[in-house]
């Protein structure tokens, strides 16, 4: 994963976890790209989150990003020219696009409405939500053939690698 992306990602699904506090369900997938809100880049970095539960139990999330190829605003793909984000684009606070399964299509014909490529971002909002159902199938592969305990114990144990590594890079700087 793309460093910057992986570290950014947090704040968005924290994001989610404050606004949809109870109202998480298996199939959902939300969506943001509000940088104020939800700690997302800039606004043409949309976010798809989905949660992912294993025998009723929450325990992950899959989180996509990508720099989509319009966002609406003033003009197409020159955001450094917006004086603030409203005129950078649309800008999406943390929303449930899809629940428990089915696409609300309201909100999507909302999105592609203010958007310049509208055919496009459906196909490219419909691959990102299906990246999501892909890590999250692969997920429930890892968690039944190795079962929970031993997923998040070797989780546990790449996190204190990756944090000594790290550690040990960042002293060599000095």
């Amino acid at each position: 994963g793309f460093p910057c992306r992986l570290i950014s990602s947090s704040f968005p699904i924290r994001a989610v976890l404050k606004k949809f506090e109870g109202r998480i369900e298996p199939g959902d997938v939300f969506m943001t790209n509000h940088p104020f809100l939800a700690g997302a880049v800039h606004l043409p970095d949309w976010v798809f989150i989905r949660p992912i539960f294993y025998r009723k139990e929450l325990l992950f999330f899959t989180c996509m990003g990508t720099h989509v190829p319009d966002n609406g605003g003033a003009q197409p793909g020159v955001y450094y020219l917006a004086v603030d984000s409203v005129a950078e684009g649309l800008n999406i606070p943390p929303i449930k696009l899809v629940e428990k399964g089915r696409i609300n299509d309201d909100i999507l014909d909302l999105i592609l409405a203010n958007n310049r490529l509208p055919d496009m971002m459906r196909r490219e909002v419909s691959s990102l939500i299906g990246s999501t159902a892909v890590a999250e199938r692969r997920l429930m592969e890892l968690l039944d053939r190795y079962g929970k305990k031993t997923v998040l114990a070797s989780i546990g144990e790449m996190m204190k690698r990756t944090e000594k590594a790290v550690r040990a890079e960042i002293s060599k700087w000095s």
